[in-house]
């Protein structure tokens, strides 16, 4: 295995994390050891459990020191306990902010990164494994990872759009997030150009079908670590 790549999973082990003194991602759609690695440090970053995102702020604000033109966004969303309250307006009181994305970006890329499971909800989620019909393309995908990205989407495409312009645009994240990671490209209105998707200890999202139908569309684009 390549070393890069088990020093990128290395970074979820690591306490505290040890980061990259700069962020020199290299715009490209082929393999690149170098990107992975810095891809997995978002993935690690992601999982800031201070309220006020603190530690993400500090580490990019570390690597602006390199990157002027380097800005973050992040996002928490609301999800529902299970899939049952969904659609009910009198369990809103089950939603808890338990989903998080994260958008860095420059003048010349974006990097989506979603987090990975982190606390009850997100469990209920993983564990929500129920196939249902994939709306957007063919096959059946996991219930749970496909809701999440679904709430998610309106708050994802209202952060990309404005950005979009002639950046590049690679999505990343670990564990669920790497579910999401897969979906939120084939969802996402303002994911349609993605570059490619980088995942990192992904779960199975969907059945044969949706695989025969996904593999031509990532064309190669798509790394899972």
């Amino acid at each position: 295995m390549d070393k890069t790549i088990i020093e990128s999973l290395a970074i979820f082990y690591q306490q505290p994390a040890q980061y990259s003194e700069s962020f020199d991602f290299t715009i490209t759609t082929e393999h690149n050891s170098e990107n992975i690695y810095l891809l997995a440090q978002l993935c690690g970053l992601v999982y800031d459990k201070n309220i006020d995102h603190s530690d993400i702020l500090a580490q990019v604000q570390k690597w602006q020191a390199h990157d002027n033109s380097l800005s973050v966004k992040i996002v928490d969303i609301e999800q529902p306990l299970l899939a049952e309250f969904e659609d009910h307006t009198l369990a809103k009181g089950f939603w808890e902010k338990t989903s998080r994305f994260m958008v860095l970006y420059n003048n010349d890329f974006i990097i989506l990164c979603f987090r990975g499971s982190s606390n009850i909800v997100d469990w209920f989620k993983d564990v929500d494994r129920h196939l249902i019909s994939f709306k957007e393309g063919e096959g059946e995908v996991h219930r749970g990872f496909y809701r999440t990205v679904k709430n998610m989407q309106s708050e994802i495409d209202k952060a990309l759009t404005p950005i979009l312009k002639n950046r590049q645009v690679y999505v990343t994240g670990h564990s669920l997030g790497g579910a999401q990671a897969l979906l939120a490209p084939l969802t996402c209105d303002s994911l349609a150009k993605t570059v490619s998707i980088t995942t990192f200890g992904q779960p199975r999202v969907g059945n044969k079908a949706f695989m025969t139908w996904l593999n031509p569309r990532i064309k190669g684009g798509t790394t899972w670590v």
